[in-house]
């Protein structure tokens, strides 16, 4: 057998296991004396015996539906009812528990003005008498009047006449007062037999009006209300005499003031706005720009302006140079 013929690995009978080529393989095959090895057909398993299937339910019948579906909808009625019988006893027995000063009667959406005490009655009256005559008297109610203005008129003893408004005004009295007693006595002719008519009253001249008298008040001092500031407030109402007491000259008067721009700033950013635009409306800075302007408007310089200044309300050139350099640190 020449070495370079391919060989095979074929499995003898007694078990053990021999490489042929092919050629013998094929004569061994032929006389099926031997078996390649795996060749075999494997043995199959064995088959189970099946299990007789079940029969199969018939299928339900459309009449047998039809009443399972009338059943449910039975069912799912009564337990709407049941529920709805619930809901109607649980709200009786909430009404029948609530206090009974908050329950509202039959009649309680009707006004007290439809009671029957409120309603208008006809009022009976005899034919010929009128309402007023059971209510009150009505016999010398001109004259009661007339005797009570001429009482109240007549000047009492020992009492002094008062100043009169004019004579006219004496006049209209005295021509009321004779009226009154002329209605009555044309009422009761009785009281004309017995009394004199009365004489007529002499009328007084008016005085005349005293000059005032001098009056002497007392002189108080104004009462200053205590205001409560802040920080930005302050500026609003910063004066020249404010930045003058900051410090014992203008430099350190500067410093100070700055710092209080400082601290606004290290507070808030916004109150630090706040106070820049207190600062442009306080009455110092009017007062610079007011050199400003007074230097434009002449064509002179700022020196040549606040030299002449000798009041000491005026700024000076120093506190002039200060302010200018607070309002360059600004930006």
């Amino acid at each position: 057998m020449s070495i370079n013929m391919p060989t095979i690995l074929v499995k003898r009978s007694d078990g053990t296991s021999v490489r042929m080529s092919l050629d013998e393989f094929k004569k061994m095959k032929m006389s099926n004396s031997t078996q390649i090895l795996g060749s075999s057909p494997a043995p199959e398993p064995p088959k189970a015996e099946k299990a007789p299937e079940a029969s199969k339910p018939e299928p339900v019948r459309d009449e047998i539906k039809e009443k399972a579906d009338e059943i449910r909808r039975k069912i799912r009625e009564d337990i709407k009812k049941m529920e709805a019988e619930d809901m109607t006893a649980e709200a009786k027995k909430s009404v029948q528990t609530a206090p009974k000063g908050n329950a509202w009667g039959s009649d309680d959406h009707k006004s007290l003005l439809d009671d029957e005490f409120h309603k208008e009655m006809p009022v009976l009256v005899r034919e010929g008498e009128h309402i007023l005559a059971r209510t009150a008297p009505v016999k010398d109610v001109f004259m009661n009047e007339a005797e009570y203005e001429a009482k109240k008129n007549e000047p009492k003893p020992g009492m002094r006449i008062e100043k009169p408004r004019s004579v006219f005004d004496n006049r209209s009295k005295f021509d009321r007062n004779a009226t009154a007693k002329n209605i009555r006595l044309m009422e009761e002719p009785s009281i004309l037999q017995n009394k004199k008519p009365p004489a007529p009253r002499s009328i007084m001249p008016s005085p005349r009006p005293l000059a005032p008298k001098p009056v002497i008040q007392d002189v108080k001092p104004p009462k200053v209300e205590k205001q409560t500031m802040g920080p930005v407030d302050e500026l609003l109402k910063f004066t020249l005499d404010d930045f003058r007491r900051l410090g014992r000259n203008t430099e350190e008067s500067a410093v100070k003031l700055r710092e209080k721009f400082k601290y606004l700033e290290s507070d808030s950013f916004l109150m630090f706005m706040d106070g820049v635009e207190a600062w442009y409306n306080s009455p110092l800075y009017r007062q610079y720009q007011e050199v400003i302007s007074k230097s434009l408007m002449n064509r002179m310089s700022v020196a040549d302006i606040l030299s002449g200044v000798s009041a000491k309300t005026d700024l000076k050139l120093e506190e002039f140079k200060a302010i200018l350099k607070l309002n360059q640190s600004f930006y």
